[in-house]
């Protein structure tokens, strides 16, 4: 056995980076996106969100929160009439490790 494997001594739960979560968008979305706001803070990204524009033209934002208001990690999706939000839902939430369909 290697002495050298890094442990988890602390208990912390590993998060997505930024990258990971922006290949996870690419597949959810599968065209083009414009990032519109990214938030880190020392334990790494906090919020990551995006704007797409959907089959029927209007615009679609997906959201990627560490910890949202209810204590989970979780991929909502927006939609738009304009550009006023007019409703969403839970697309995905990161649950020990893995990524769980909320949809």
């Amino acid at each position: 056995m290697n002495e050298n494997i890094p442990s988890n001594e602390k208990g912390a739960e590993k998060f997505p980076n930024e990258r990971e979560i922006l290949n996870l968008f690419e597949e959810i979305i599968g065209t083009e996106f414009e990032v519109t706001r990214n938030i880190e803070d020392e334990d790494g990204l906090s919020a990551l969100d995006v704007i797409a524009v959907g089959e029927d033209g209007e615009k679609v934002g997906y959201d990627y929160r560490r910890k949202d208001f209810a204590g989970g990690t979780v991929i909502d999706v927006v939609f738009y009439d304009g550009d006023m939000p007019c409703g969403g839902h839970p697309l995905k939430k990161f649950t020990e490790g893995v990524w769980i369909d909320e949809a």
